[in-house]
């Protein structure tokens, strides 16, 4: 039997053993693959402005799996058939997240949005401490998956048009908002088929806009020292490792099956990643080493890091985030177009 031959390191060399007409056809897609039009980044655009919404649906319990299974909706004041944007806030996946219905997300994420003509969704999800029967992972993917499919079922009737959703999401939101970018199918293990009641359903989205968000949870080390010391959920437990019900290292299946990293694909509906090279809570490398996953496999991910910021500045400088301060132009410009775009179903 002939072997293929050997590289200069003593490597099986295949491209040298394939036809040159099938090595040339790989090289070739390998190429467009990697030059795959992206959606731009954007320094600079007029500052949004805040607007006044009407609350369309409030405190509305989506699933049954918890009382902290509910989700509420906002719209423009004038106008109709509008976008939907759908949060999805962060705090560790654990009972100190504040943000839902706080000042936080009505004031600075619903009211800049629905200025710029978006109605939006902000739900929240099973914790993994406390009251309101916690849970581990994944059961806060299957609630926010769950909380996306009563959204599309039931707001037609309202004027909002759910047919290309932006999901966005910050910090462990991020994480929830990029799996479901993955657009992962029903029936593989992500649903509640007992407490969901608008199960089966459409849980996929367009496009995802993701701030310092968690991709990559096979490492207890891609939660940064400031997460691992000063975020515990419980019993001195940092939050990944109580969200695995112990460490990623302990749990590696787990792991990486609620891992966004493990499904990325060519055909991954397009990612805005927008982060501090600065965080100490959500190390950056994971997040560097997912966007370049990603594009070596061709799909499309806009990549914003902004020098020297750490975690949590949307929720920390909100004020500056949106009055487009310095250094955060980019990452409000390039995240208002992208938005608009995958909304619209431009493609770059």
């Amino acid at each position: 039997m002939q072997h293929p031959p050997l590289s200069s390191d003593g490597d099986v060399d295949y491209y040298s053993a394939m036809p040159r007409t099938l090595v040339s056809a790989f090289a070739f897609s390998f190429l467009v693959a990697c030059s795959r039009a992206q959606y731009p980044v954007v320094s600079s655009c007029a500052a949004p402005t805040a607007a006044s919404y009407t609350t369309v649906v409030s405190s509305q319990q989506y699933s049954t799996a918890s009382t902290n299974n509910f989700l509420s909706v906002y719209k423009p004041n004038t106008g109709s058939n509008w976008p939907l944007v759908v949060w999805v806030h962060g705090g560790g996946w654990n009972n100190t997240s504040l943000f839902y219905n706080s000042a936080f997300t009505l004031n600075e994420v619903v009211t800049y949005l629905v200025g710029q003509g978006y109605a939006v969704a902000s739900i929240d999800y099973r914790y993994t401490t406390g009251l309101n029967n916690p849970a581990i992972m994944p059961a806060q993917i299957k609630d926010v998956r769950c909380a996306m499919m009563w959204l599309k079922a039931n707001l037609s009737g309202y004027g909002i048009s759910t047919a290309r959703v932006v999901v966005m999401g910050e910090s462990a939101g991020g994480h929830l908002a990029g799996m479901l970018a993955m657009n992962i199918a029903n029936g593989a293990g992500f649903d509640d088929t007992v407490s969901c009641a608008s199960y089966p359903g459409d849980a996929s989205v367009a496009s995802a806009v993701l701030y310092y968000p968690v991709l990559d949870l096979r490492a207890t080390a891609n939660m940064g020292s400031a997460a691992i010391a000063g975020l515990n959920c419980s019993s001195g437990q940092d939050c990944l490792t109580k969200a695995l019900g112990g460490t990623a290292e302990a749990f590696p299946s787990l792991a990486a099956s609620v891992s966004p990293i493990t499904y990325i694909a060519s055909t991954t509906v397009p990612i805005l990643i927008s982060a501090g090279s600065a965080d100490v809570d959500v190390m950056i490398s994971p997040t560097r080493n997912f966007k370049n996953a990603l594009l070596a496999l061709g799909g499309q991910v806009t990549y914003v890091e902004l020098s020297g910021v750490g975690h949590g500045f949307l929720a920390t400088d909100t004020t500056n985030y949106w009055s487009l301060a310095s250094p955060y132009a980019p990452s409000v410009c390039t995240t208002l177009n992208f938005i608009s775009q995958t909304a619209a179903g431009i493609r770059p």
